[in-house]
């Protein structure tokens, strides 16, 4: 009788086993409860970790980053980092310039200070057609803007445009849909016009600073302007381009007889030194 009395005794001064008590739905769980509480482990060393690095770098005079790590890089990444930072500012605000410049072409010059002056401009529908550095660049939409602007009505007309980025590539490409009325004195000349088009910009990735040390003011603008598609009333754009808006009477003049600008016929090649 006192061994069964000892036993009893022994076993009633042992923890509680929960979990052989439990049904069977609670020990299937066991593992599960077992990783739950080791991610919890894990978890708190983590914050132990990043709370002891942050007051040592604060008693060190180390600057923190809003998320609570420190910024220790070499003079070579640091570098790559401020370049790319710089990069990703210059892509937002060309992005921005665009998104202003679309809708207003026929209103207003667009906004060249995202362009770099070695830009050059080329349609994929005419490999004749091509355009180096700003100046010409500037003087070729000078001119259409113009042309367009004698014929057609800049308050009735609709521009319209969708953009996305292609990081991989650093190029920012620009859907763009235009209605164009004829203003009123034109109606015996040009009929309205619906353009839709796809514009390729590519951006300059080089690093911002030059081997001597000093700044590259242009890296990060667009360096390419890349005509992928241009069609006129559903019909791609070729020479002589006027011939599509409905004016064959002055198709054959050379319109663009500015210094450095294109002309409307073919062979429209133009370049500057």
């Amino acid at each position: 009788m006192r061994r069964p009395l000892c036993i009893a005794i022994a076993a009633a001064s042992l923890p509680v086993n929960t979990l052989a008590l439990a049904p069977p739905s609670t020990k299937s769980s066991a593992p599960g409860l077992r990783r739950v509480r080791a991610t919890t482990t894990i978890l708190d060393r983590l914050e132990s970790t990043v709370e002891k690095e942050g007051k040592t770098a604060e008693e060190n005079g180390t600057a923190i980053s809003s998320e609570g790590r420190k910024s220790e890089l070499s003079p070579f990444l640091q570098e790559l980092v401020d370049d790319q930072r710089e990069l990703q500012m210059n892509v937002g605000k060309a992005m921005d310039v665009l998104r202003k410049d679309y809708p207003d072409f026929l209103r207003r010059a667009p906004d060249y200070s995202i362009y770099n002056e070695n830009i050059s401009f080329t349609s994929s529908d005419d490999a004749n057609l091509r355009i180096n550095n700003l100046a010409p660049y500037k003087q070729a939409l000078g001119l259409t803007r113009r042309v367009l602007g004698l014929m057609y009505d800049a308050e009735r007309s609709v521009i319209q445009s969708r953009m996305v980025y292609d990081p991989t590539r650093t190029q920012v490409r620009v859907s763009f849909s235009a209605r164009l009325v004829p203003k009123r004195s034109m109606l015996a000349l040009a009929r309205t016009a619906h353009v839709d088009g796809i514009s390729v910009y590519s951006i300059d990735v080089r690093s911002a600073t030059k081997d001597d040390g000093t700044r590259r003011e242009d890296a990060g603008k667009v360096i390419e302007h890349r005509i992928e598609k241009l069609l006129v009333n559903g019909v791609q754009l070729k020479p002589p381009y006027l011939n599509q808006f409905g004016l064959e009477m002055i198709s054959d003049q050379r319109v663009g007889a500015l210094a450095g600008a294109c002309g409307w016929g073919p062979s429209t090649t133009c370049s500057q030194a």
